[in-house]
């Protein structure tokens, strides 16, 4: 009977923002050269 709280419906999923954004496990390539392309070996 606590009217403070929210009602929560937990028949109805919560929208959590659980998209996380896109992160790369490869680490950004580091020209030691100072050249620009990274791409060609």
């Amino acid at each position: 009977m606590d009217d403070a709280l929210p009602t929560i419906d937990l028949d109805t999923p919560i929208e959590l923002d659980m998209t996380l954004p896109e992160i790369d496990l490869e680490p950004p390539h580091i020209n030691l050269d100072g050249e620009g392309d990274d791409d060609e070996p």
